[in-house]
């Protein structure tokens, strides 16, 4: 296997592990990715220590960003829509990977459902208050997994299957399978 010395982290590694760059001689990055992702993060965050936008230029007043960036982002946005819902897509569906591989791939009802199509898989708030945090929030779906991620997946929600969901949701707190299991039970 081929490998390339990164000089910053002073390691040997492969060549996947360098950024593609056609002004290089050898055709690939000077330093590593991680490396050059690093001293991304710490030039970022020291223009926006000075307040200015991730290229150097004034932010625009209340954002993160400056009118050039901004424009540009839009008029990328504006001639590839076919590649800006690919992303967004993509970037939703890892959002949702992680959210579901920190409270579980498969419907947590205790009366026996035990759902693990995705597709059907919703994240419930153990004691409640889902509206609300929809209100506060913005919404639910992806709004819902980034909160849960940004906030460091917080206690307090589990995995459900749509049906177990919605239907605690609209039976006062109680499953229907719980709720066919104790009618069960009486007969």
């Amino acid at each position: 296997m081929e490998t390339k010395h990164c000089p910053h982290c002073n390691c040997d590694l492969p060549l996947s592990s360098f950024q593609k760059n056609r002004c290089m001689k050898d055709g690939l990055e000077y330093w590593c990715r991680d490396c050059k992702a690093k001293d991304h993060q710490q030039r970022s965050a020291k223009r926006a220590e000075i307040d200015l936008c991730h290229c150097g230029r004034s932010r625009r007043k209340g954002h993160k960003t400056c009118w050039r960036c901004i424009r540009k982002v839009r008029e990328w946005n504006r001639d590839h829509p076919q590649e800006k819902k690919a992303n967004a897509k993509a970037w939703r569906d890892a959002l949702r990977a992680k959210v579901y591989d920190h409270y579980g791939r498969k419907c947590v009802c205790p009366f026996g459902c035990e759902v693990t199509e995705e597709g059907f898989l919703t994240m419930d708030h153990i004691h409640g208050g889902g509206c609300k945090q929809a209100k506060e929030n913005g919404g639910c779906g992806h709004i819902l997994y980034a909160w849960l991620v940004k906030h460091n997946f917080p206690e307090g929600f589990r995995t459900l299957c749509y049906n177990c969901n919605c239907g605690r949701a609209h039976n006062g707190g109680i499953c229907p399978h719980q709720q066919k299991k104790e009618t069960h039970h009486e007969k």
